[in-house]
């Protein structure tokens, strides 16, 4: 059935039932003591070893936070700057970090748009960088946004790419890059966003942008990391209803059951509030 123009800008307009009774919309507390870091731009976000934390803003701004579902709230406990390197260049560029992902040793790994790289952080200590591969052709403001490692600390990085029908998805492995497999762009969707579970199942927070609104969705892969993805949608956000999500962490164990935290990016607007949400999906 086809719709009129007005018909479709109505049913983005309603709010939907079924993804409203899926999330917790919760409350951003700042406990931090120092706090001349402004709370904003969130881009990705990851869990740590000891079960809290760790937020990235696209200004190379670390946060630690601990999640309390019971009470529905994220607290900020510090914050600090991520240096850049000598792969960031001397002409001034602001480090434009999108992507996260936390290793099991508490390492850092930080996707950078502009001059397209990964840089490792042990807190605070750049400890190395890698520049992707030049064979892959990234706009400025397109790079390797969705970050995760796997339960063999295997750093997977997909991009966030329009140039194509499919995105690559590809894994460091020794300092190396190597190409795994392709994920289909459907929906006008765009990948910002990844983590596996407790069961090494991989998750893809994605992201929309028409008619002036985002909206997100979150895909499971079923099957091999190889070839052509094959993915299932578990979660599908209405138009306009969270905002700029752009990074997600799996915050369940086996034992319970499955929840996402999503982060947005408020691109530091001054009538916005950064976001944190929890899924059930």
């Amino acid at each position: 059935m086809r719709l009129t123009l007005i018909g479709q800008l109505v049913l983005l307009l309603l709010p939907s039932l079924a993804v409203a009774e899926r999330i917790t919309h919760l409350q951003i507390i700042d406990a931090r003591q120092d706090r001349v870091a402004p709370v904003c731009c969130w881009s990705g976000v990851d869990s740590e070893s000891d079960g809290k934390l760790l937020i990235l803003s696209d200004q190379g701004i670390a946060f630690d936070a601990v999640l309390d579902i019971s009470a529905e709230s994220l607290t900020l406990t510090d914050s600090f700057d991520l240096p850049r390197g000598p792969a960031a260049g001397q002409d001034g560029e602001r480090m434009d970090a999108e992507g996260l992902a936390v290793s099991a040793q508490g390492r850092s790994f930080v996707s950078v748009e502009g001059r397209h790289r990964i840089d490792a952080f042990d807190r605070q200590t750049l400890t190395a960088s890698w520049p992707f591969p030049k064979s892959i052709s990234l706009g400025d403001n397109r790079g390797f946004e969705a970050l995760a490692i796997d339960s063999s600390d295997t750093l997977w990085a997909i991009a966030e790419t329009s140039a194509r029908a499919t995105t690559p998805v590809a894994s460091l492995v020794d300092g190396a890059w190597q190409m795994r497999a392709r994920l289909a762009q459907t929906g006008g969707y765009l990948p910002v966003g990844a983590d596996f579970d407790a069961d090494g199942t991989l998750y893809i927070l994605e992201r929309r942008f028409w008619m002036f609104r985002f909206s997100s969705r979150l895909r499971r892969v079923d099957g091999a990391l190889s070839d052509d993805l094959v993915t299932a949608t578990i979660w599908e956000s209405t138009s306009g209803e969270l905002g700029n999500l752009e990074g997600v962490a799996v915050v369940s164990d086996r034992s319970g059951p499955l929840r996402f935290l999503m982060v947005s990016d408020d691109n530091g607007m001054p009538l916005l509030t950064p976001r944190a949400v929890l899924l059930e999906p």
